[in-house]
């Protein structure tokens, strides 16, 4: 598998076992275990970035107690001529005390309705799953 161009960057060449001796397969081994560490930072860098966020204060997170940690991300699309708003979205992911966590996105599409009342729908829908998951236990 020598001379792959982009296999090769993209480390196929490990595979290439000449010297019999199972060297590839450790180095298989070695990258893997590098791209599921690398994976967990991504995915680390992701949640506090999420967290840190302050644009979904009034969504899914604001109908949450204290004790939970959220992260979100949200998008809003400008209004029509005729006051309509296309979408107004709320995606995110929340751990309970306990460890559990969940992920959920709430799309608010074609409203006609205030900001408002769209962001007060995201957060009221997160009430009633965080109830939902809290009352499991």
């Amino acid at each position: 598998m020598r001379g792959g161009g982009d296999l090769r960057a993209a480390g196929a060449d490990v595979l290439d076992d000449r010297d019999g001796e199972g060297r590839a397969l450790d180095r298989v081994g070695a990258r893997a275990q590098l791209v599921e560490e690398d994976e967990g930072i991504a995915v680390r860098l992701v949640e506090e970035a999420m967290i840190a966020s302050r644009t979904g204060s009034r969504r899914i997170r604001s109908v949450l107690p204290g004790d939970v940690v959220a992260g979100d991300k949200t998008g809003s699309s400008l209004r029509s001529a005729e006051g309509m708003t296309a979408a107004d979205n709320d995606l995110a992911f929340v751990r309970l005390p306990d460890g559990t966590t969940y992920y959920m996105a709430v799309l608010v599409a074609n409203s006609f309705e205030d900001d408002r009342t769209n962001e007060a729908t995201i957060a009221g829908i997160s009430r009633i799953v965080y109830d939902y998951f809290v009352e499991r236990e």
